[in-house]
């Protein structure tokens, strides 16, 4: 069914009952303003997008610089207990180890230095440490 411009028709507006009197001040687009009586809007397109707010400050330079990375995967392939990972990150990363089947698995993590660490478990198995 096509509709008219400005029909008013139940599937082309809304009425609004307002109590009288009221001043009524619109400046939307596609509303028909009234100060006795009820106001029809009718469903439009939406506003105009407001102004863009002030550009925020720039954030903070990563511990190596923009260029360098700050994650790195290990693969433990061979089954041990003792993990040692030399990552050279430059920091302290977090760890994350999962087994060969991909479960998670927590293990005793020793910062030896910025670019180094041990990871021990109970048992040894394979898999792979992410760290970030």
């Amino acid at each position: 069914m096509s509709h008219a411009e400005g029909c008013g028709c139940s599937a082309c507006s809304v009425q609004v009952n307002v109590p009288a009197p009221i001043n009524v001040v619109v400046s939307v687009q596609n509303v028909i303003q009234s100060t006795q009586g009820p106001i029809v809007v009718r469903p439009g397109q939406g506003g105009a997008a407001g102004i863009q707010g002030t550009q925020g400050t720039q954030g903070l330079q990563g511990p190596l610089g923009p260029d360098k990375p700050f994650a790195y995967a290990y693969t433990q392939y061979s089954p041990s207990a003792t993990w040692s990972i030399a990552h050279n990150l430059n920091f302290y990363p977090n760890v994350t180890t999962l087994d060969s089947s991909g479960a998670i698995c927590e293990g005793e993590i020793d910062y030896i230095d910025s670019n180094n660490i041990r990871v021990t478990f109970l048992a040894a198995f394979s898999g792979t440490a992410y760290l970030s």
